[in-house]
């Protein structure tokens, strides 16, 4: 969390570019790995166009979530955006997770990194496998940390189908994966 971050949400409402600047720059890593776990290959990209898009309605942002969730919002919307694009084009499916998740720590031996490397691969086809509210249901609650309600919200769901979608999600990914499961926990709790 940002210090002061009101303050620089105030500012860049009224038009102060470097205090967005430094809002996006907190939220980059973020985003991104978002972008990532909703199957986006070209995240960065996506994350870029989130962070354009809320520089430029950032008059709409009515203060009644968190900036935070806001975000989370218009990133999920890019992510769709994505999605329906690539299906209209029917590109092959290529991911990039097992690269984007395990480079967070090159000290380990290179046999725990093949493990990881696997999981990681295991865990992107079980994600991809979701049907995408399954999957944005299951990212927003346990990566994203956000509640049933603010879920409904962003994904226009009531709060209970929120609930039974990150549920089910849970369950499949669970029964897909089994111990490596505890390392897709892992991984979006960092």
């Amino acid at each position: 969390m940002i210090e002061n971050e009101q303050a620089l949400i105030d500012k860049a409402s009224a038009g102060d570019k470097a205090a967005f600047d430094v809002l996006a720059k907190e939220y980059i890593p973020r985003l991104e790995r978002f972008a990532v776990l909703m199957g986006v290959e070209e995240s960065g990209d996506v994350t870029q166009e989130a962070l354009h898009e809320a520089y430029t309605s950032l008059s709409s942002f009515g203060r009644t979530s968190q900036f935070s969730s806001w975000l989370i919002g218009i990133a999920l919307n890019m992510c769709r955006r994505w999605h329906r694009k690539r299906a209209a084009k029917s590109a092959p499916r290529v991911g990039d997770v097992p690269d984007r998740i395990d480079s967070r720590n090159p000290d380990r031996s290179i046999f725990s990194g093949l493990v990881r490397r696997e999981d990681a691969e295991r865990i992107s086809l079980a994600l991809d496998a979701l049907a995408p509210s399954f999957r944005e249901a299951f990212v927003l609650k346990y990566v994203e940390n956000l509640d049933y309600r603010e879920i409904g919200r962003l994904t226009g769901v009531s709060e209970g189908t929120a609930r039974v979608r990150a549920h089910r999600a849970t369950v499949l990914l669970r029964t897909e994966l089994g111990p490596a499961f505890a390392t897709l926990l892992g991984q979006s709790r960092r």
